[in-house]
């Protein structure tokens, strides 16, 4: 496993993939561990990050000594044959997270340390999307057909319209943790924030004793609540349908809100 963390891993109905810290394998049910494929290697380039479906497999690595757009690199692999897809660039920090598994076919999301969450397309080594998402670097990302969630190292949880290109909803359920988890499945989104493996509990709890999340919190929303304000009086509300005065260059997120 890697030195010094908890081993790179996914889980697939059909598979495991795992890492080490320069060579990553997929191992079957019927197979034996001393069976597992070997599917990549390449001394001197550290595995950062992994994610794998039944299919595929994108593996995200560090090598330095090579130019910079080759440092920081994913690679996309067949998982049937082991050979290597396609290799994505454009990445000008650590990838620190990626999903596949949750994505549209031949999609991508990743989030690095270079504060930016990126979408490829696994046709086009370029990203489709480049977008600077958290000012600390980026800690976790989900997408579907038309949104991207993505937590942050600051411990801000994100919601991008991948069709906009802009930040429909943002929230920061810790100030202390970075968001280390976020998964959404229909209306709800859990989020789960705690420190990390560098981090000294005794620091934490010297500096942040008075804190409710010292340790870590798991928050979920539910967005199919309805969230209307109710008996509101009438010269709070705005009629979009007869709008009067000067609108002050406010710019909407959507245009049907």
């Amino acid at each position: 496993v890697q030195k010094g963390s908890l081993p790179n891993k996914a889980l697939s109905d059909q598979h495991v993939v795992m890492a080490t810290d320069y060579d990553v394998y997929v191992l079957r049910p019927d197979q034996s561990p001393e069976d597992r494929q070997r599917f990549h290697s390449m001394y001197g380039a550290v595995v950062e990050c992994l994610d794998a479906t039944a299919e595929q497999a994108t593996v995200a690595s560090t090598c330095f000594g090579v130019s910079l757009e080759d440092v920081f690199k994913v690679h996309c692999y067949c998982l049937n044959t082991g050979k290597q897809l396609t290799s994505l660039r454009g990445h000008h920090g650590q990838v620190t997270c990626m999903d596949l598994r949750n994505s549209p076919p031949n999609m991508l999301v990743t989030g690095a340390r270079d504060k930016r969450v990126r979408v490829f397309d696994l046709r086009t080594p370029r990203p489709v999307l480049n977008q600077y998402a958290h000012p600390l670097g980026v800690s976790s990302v989900q997408m579907d057909d038309w949104k991207v969630v993505s937590g942050g190292q600051e411990g801000s949880l994100c919601v991008w319209d991948l069709r906009m290109q802009t930040r429909l909803w943002e929230m920061k359920p810790s100030k202390l943790h970075p968001i280390q988890y976020c998964h959404f499945r229909g209306p709800h989104l859990i989020a789960a924030c705690y420190p990390t493996s560098t981090c000294s509990k005794q620091d934490l709890l010297d500096q942040h004793r008075h804190h409710a999340d010292v340790k870590g919190r798991i928050n979920v929303y539910d967005f199919s609540v309805d969230q209307t304000t109710h008996d509101v009086p009438d010269i709070c509300k705005a009629d979009y349908d007869e709008p009067e005065g000067y609108n002050y260059n406010i710019n909407l997120a959507m245009p049907y809100d």
